[in-house]
């Protein structure tokens, strides 16, 4: 997960906001995989998927 957010980071330092957007939506899909096998809580399941829903919905 953190491997996503590393490369979203560079993209958006390089103003490539199509790519930041592509790389935030590979992150929830494994967010969402990471809660259904139950390696990450319910609470930090919607915060990080609320935090990253914020940040695609900036990007359009």
């Amino acid at each position: 997960m953190s491997t996503q957010l590393n490369i979203a980071k560079k993209f958006e330092q390089k103003r490539k906001h199509e790519r930041v957007a592509s790389q935030m939506s590979i992150f929830k899909k494994l967010v969402d995989q990471q809660y259904k096998r139950h390696f990450i809580s319910k609470y930090a399941y919607d915060t990080l998927r609320y935090y990253t829903e914020r940040l695609l919905n900036n990007q359009g």
